[in-house]
């Protein structure tokens, strides 16, 4: 347990070998993310997911497990967190999803 602790404190993050591209990278944790967030927009809008259109995802480390989106009053772990950043757009608008290797988190 305590070597999970200093390991993730660490900014270490393992992908599993059946995750990674053929390029090294995790393409199927961003795929996968971006697909939560696209569903997620979706809901929100009350509009079919293919409306949803994707920008950019991008690979970035977070100071915190706020993901860059702290909510008032609330305390967070301090220790980088590994995600990405995940634009969409529909309806005319753009918006940022945040995101660690689990959650996304609709950056308002």
């Amino acid at each position: 347990m305590l070597l999970a602790v200093l390991l993730f404190a660490s900014g270490h993050t393992a992908v599993p070998k059946t995750q990674r591209s053929s390029d090294g990278g995790a393409s199927s944790d961003s795929d996968r993310l971006y697909g939560l967030a696209r569903t997620d927009l979706a809901k929100r809008l009350g509009i079919e997911e293919r409306a949803v259109k994707k920008v950019s995802v991008q690979p970035r480390t977070w100071p915190d497990a706020s993901l860059g989106c702290p909510k008032p009053d609330t305390m967070y772990a301090q220790v980088e967190t590994p995600g990405y950043l995940i634009e969409l757009q529909a309806s005319g608008k753009t918006y940022a999803y945040h995101s660690d290797r689990k959650r996304v988190v609709l950056c308002e």
